[in-house]
């Protein structure tokens, strides 16, 4: 394995600790939350009540869940400009 910057190695690190921090949150959306329970009473009693459940804030959190393992995956692979190669080929190098 080649030899990594200090900060190549610091960006490493983030991208991990983001990653985990967005499947911790996934499978707290997944397995812990519960549905938001909703009764709605439009007027009097008589007129009828709708209840029910939601998953919104579920689905909301898995998003941010998913966001978070996607930004970690992407500062783990991230290269900085100072280190990249700047050599271009062209066809007449081939």
């Amino acid at each position: 394995m080649t030899q990594l910057s200090p900060r190549r190695k610091v960006l490493r690190v983030i991208g991990i600790t983001i990653a985990i921090l967005g499947i911790v949150t996934i499978i707290y959306a997944a397995f812990v939350m519960e549905a938001a329970y909703y009764r709605i009473q439009p007027g009097p009693e008589e007129l009828g009540v709708a209840e029910g459940e939601t998953r919104y804030a579920q689905y909301t959190v898995g998003f941010v869940g998913i966001a978070l393992l996607y930004t970690g995956y992407k500062v783990f692979k991230y290269i900085p400009y100072s280190e990249r190669e700047r050599e271009h080929v062209t066809e007449m190098d081939l």
